[in-house]
């Protein structure tokens, strides 16, 4: 199995102006059947440990580095993407 690396996204926990935990997620993917198998760490986390999902995508269009959905799924911390 061969994991692309598709970046890093700084989210941070609360609302707009509210003090909140920082997390500094790393995530990858690789072609399965049927989709994409997704995993993600944070790296600022005291026992990272990998969350995995699934995106599906039968015919495997989805190309770049970010899902067509991750401007509103997730949301950077400063406001702007890193």
């Amino acid at each position: 199995m061969q994991w692309e690396y598709l970046g890093k996204q700084n989210i941070r926990e609360g609302a707009d102006g509210e003090k909140g935990f920082l997390y500094h997620i790393l995530i990858w993917r690789t072609p399965v059947p049927g989709g994409w198998l997704i995993m993600s760490l944070n790296s600022r986390s005291n026992d990272p440990q990998p969350n995995t999902g699934f995106y599906p995508d039968p015919a495997h269009i989805w190309k770049g580095n970010a899902p067509p959905e991750a401007d509103f799924l997730l949301r950077p911390a400063n406001g702007t993407e890193t």
